[in-house]
């Protein structure tokens, strides 16, 4: 409440609103109920901890107990957690509700090891994750909150990768290698956020998808530039890139033919899409010069960076243009390694530092705002 006392103080000194509106804006915001996200987070948290407390006194007495008492144990556990959510929801207990799907859900993957480890049937960790993630697909599909849905979505995308690097039909594909999933990673999450964007009772699910899409991108480019250190092997074959390749160009019609974008912004989902892309190439297929490598992140991100203020995101926006500064910095010190290791060099490169934050600061907002204007016009 704090801020919007702070903007409904500001409204009435500017004469936007009188004080009968500013009161009237007050009262109806005290008395909504209070949904704070970091409730939400501490009460995720609170589960998991629940969750692995009650694993770790398992695992403490787990070679006393029969296997059959572990399953019916187990599926007791299960039963007694659906039973409790569904009374959470019916009775509108909506943060109790959420903390339970979110045990739930954990709940379920536990129980998948367990089944394994009694029966001892094997297997790899992508078919667990996977098998988990078909198995609660519907109870985060129930969640109307950002945090059961973005488990859900590290879930998914974590057994997505193992599958490339553990399954034997996989490897003349992503021959092993985690890094050609990971360039189909931001493309999946902008589809699969398409899709549910057509659905507004999904919100959560849209924004789970979203937000894994974009760290993504933003982890894979600075991943993708390891790479050109050559410690990393290239790639000899084209199947690698295969799947980025449709996966991307699939990413980019979908958005034009989802009618959610103006022109201006597929414009902008397409360089994204494709600086992405060359990224990838670039590093493992043909080790172009760092300077290269380094402009290439800084393309996409900027890229990024506009298409995230054109729909107001101004935090993740200066977050995103913050790492582009950065890398500009870390981009001097590699191409001027030689004179920044001199005295006048570290003079000049201190001086380089101060500056940049110095017109960060200065100019923070007024690059934001023609950001947002940029692609609203």
């Amino acid at each position: 409440m704090f801020s919007i006392d702070k903007k409904i103080s500001e409204w009435v000194s500017k004469g936007i609103i009188n004080n009968t509106q500013a009161e009237a804006i007050t009262t109806y915001e005290n008395s909504k109920e209070s949904k704070s996200w970091a409730i939400y987070g501490v009460l995720g948290l609170g589960a998991i901890v629940i969750a692995i407390g009650i694993i770790s006194v398992i695992a403490a007495n787990w070679e006393l107990f029969p296997g059959y008492v572990k399953i019916i144990n187990n599926f007791l556990l299960l039963i007694a957690t659906a039973g409790a959510t569904y009374y959470a929801f019916i009775k509108n207990k909506e943060v109790v509700f959420e903390a339970l799907l979110l045990f739930f859900i954990l709940l379920c993957l536990a129980s998948i090891g367990l089944i394994s480890q009694v029966y001892h049937t094997g297997g790899h960790l992508y078919q667990a994750l996977l098998i988990w993630s078909v198995i609660t697909f519907s109870v985060m599909m129930s969640t109307r909150h950002f945090l059961v849905a973005f488990i859900w979505v590290i879930g998914f995308f974590a057994g997505l990768s193992f599958l490339a690097t553990e399954a034997t039909f996989m490897d003349s594909v992503f021959l092993k290698s985690t890094r050609p999933i990971v360039l189909c990673f931001p493309y999946i999450s902008a589809i699969l956020a398409l899709i549910f964007m057509k659905f507004p009772k999904y919100s959560a699910q849209k924004n789970a998808f979203w937000v894994y899409g974009l760290v993504s991108l933003v982890l894979g480019l600075f991943s993708f530039e390891v790479a050109y250190s050559g410690n990393l092997r290239s790639y000899g074959a084209l199947t690698p890139i295969v799947p980025g390749a449709v996966l991307g160009g699939v990413a980019i019609v979908a958005a034009y033919f989802s009618q959610f974008f103006k022109r201006n912004r597929l414009v902008l989902i397409s360089v994204i899409a494709v600086l992405y892309f060359i990224a990838f190439v670039s590093a493992f297929y043909f080790k172009v010069d760092k300077v290269i490598a380094a402009v290439l992140t800084i393309l996409t991100l900027l890229a990024l960076s506009l298409f995230l203020a054109s729909y107001g995101y101004r935090k993740t926006f200066q977050f995103i243009l913050s790492l582009v500064g950065i890398r500009f910095l870390v981009l001097y010190f590699q191409a001027f390694g030689g004179l920044a290791a001199t005295g006048i060099g570290l003079i000049g490169s201190g001086l380089l530092i101060i500056f940049m934050v110095y017109l960060w600061v200065k100019y923070k907002e007024r690059l934001t705002h023609l950001a947002e204007g940029a692609l609203n016009e």
